[in-house]
């Protein structure tokens, strides 16, 4: 039987309307989204329930517009009262505005960040603190990473987020765990080959090959363990970890590192590498939190996520636009994503990924490739929202 592809047309482009428009205005467009949400349903119920579909289902996905007339008379009164600029007040729901690490660069520069999240209706700002390759972008006393000339920030991790919540917004860091291709002294925290302990690499040297921290090592806890507790002390009220994750092994490699990297358990280093750093981040009293790429889930390879065995850890599932351009393979099921909007595509996308998620409570949504300067914002929050998804970071 040939495979079912299900392939959508592309609306009409919706008309752009502002973030705090829509945080005030979605009761105007729920029932609009809920018929948004019933005609994209259509294949998506195909492929859950098992049914046979012919080998292609054209859909197309309905037009609408938006009246913006009440929520645009908001906007003009809230800025109004404080001078021109129309700030949200703080919501029990995360509207996260994630900055690049050149955020850091000076005081100055997180202020000015700072004050495009205010003007733009969020109410708190993520900051990446660890970095791919193990980077610092914040100012630590951590000696492992001094050491290994990590650190790269000029202000420290109090510095920061004293500077987010004296603007009245929550402070949210993000650290990435595994990702890490340092060459630490003594091979330190590095994967080794089994029998020689000689320090294994992603790549031949003279290419550029590099080591990766291995969850395996008891100074890989101790090290993270160590930088979560400086970041949470700091005052950040939330951490997503991100980067728990093995590296991309060739399968000889398996075979040199030997039998731990080839175990069907291996995952359990991962998650004693997330219970340890989401400990210490607790005992500070700032939320931890676990990032896992859609894109994973989707397709069954985020090892890190085992729902009975993280103890209810909230997640955050990364949406990156990259990741969803032509089409997806979900269990078999090809489904069409070419002449879809965005908000489409994040429709099936968190569809898919809520399938997976089922049971999973506090979920949150980060959006990569998608700029809340652009007119797709509103309309892939506004799809977020009907489906549940409440909390998010862009």
């Amino acid at each position: 039987m040939p495979r079912k592809v299900y392939r959508y047309q592309k609306g009409r482009r919706k008309k752009r309307m502002s973030k705090v428009a829509y945080a005030s205005g979605i009761l105007l467009i729920g029932a609009v989204l809920v018929f948004l949400g019933y005609s994209i349903a259509g294949p998506l119920f195909a492929f859950f329930s098992g049914e046979k579909a012919t080998e292609t289902e054209i859909l197309t996905t309905p037009t609408f517009t938006l009246d913006t007339t009440s929520v645009t008379k908001i906007r003009e009164d809230t800025a109004s009262e404080t001078g021109g600029t129309a700030i949200e007040t703080h919501s029990p729901f995360l509207a996260a505005y994630s900055v690049p690490p050149s955020a850091l660069d000076t005081l100055q520069s997180l202020s000015d960040y700072i004050l495009e999240a205010q003007n733009n209706g969020f109410n708190a700002v993520s900051i990446p603190l660890r970095i791919e390759g193990g980077f610092l972008t914040y100012k630590s006393d951590n000696e492992t990473a001094i050491n290994a000339e990590l650190v790269r920030g000029t202000l420290t991790a109090r510095q920061i987020a004293d500077t987010i919540k004296s603007a009245g917004l929550r402070a949210v860091a993000e650290m990435n765990l595994l990702h890490d291709t340092t060459f630490y002294p003594n091979y330190k925290m590095s994967y080794k080959f089994d029998g020689s302990g000689e320090r294994w690499l992603d790549n031949a040297l003279n290419k550029g090959g590099r080591p990766w921290i291995s969850p395996f090592d008891p100074d890989t806890i101790t090290y993270l363990s160590d930088l979560s507790a400086e970041v949470s002390g700091a005052g950040f009220e939330e951490i997503v970890f991100d980067g728990l994750l093995f590296p991309p092994f060739r399968s000889t490699d398996l075979n040199y590192i030997g039998d731990k990297v080839k175990s069907a358990e291996r995952y359990k280093a991962l998650i004693d590498v997330y219970k340890a750093v989401s400990g210490k981040a607790a005992e500070n009293k700032a939320a931890p939190k676990l990032e896992i790429r859609a894109i994973d889930l989707i397709n069954n390879t985020a090892e890190a996520y085992k729902p009975a065995e993280l103890d209810g850890a909230p997640i955050v599932v990364e949406y990156n636009a990259a990741d969803f351009t032509k089409t997806i393979i979900a269990d078999g099921t090809e489904i069409i994503l070419a002449d879809m909007d965005e908000a489409g595509k994040v429709s099936v996308v968190m569809q898919l990924c809520a399938h997976k998620l089922s049971g999973t409570e506090g979920v949150t949504i980060k959006l990569v490739g998608i700029s809340p300067f652009t007119e797709s914002y509103s309309s892939v929050t506004a799809v977020l929202a009907s489906m549940g998804f409440n909390d998010y970071i862009i």
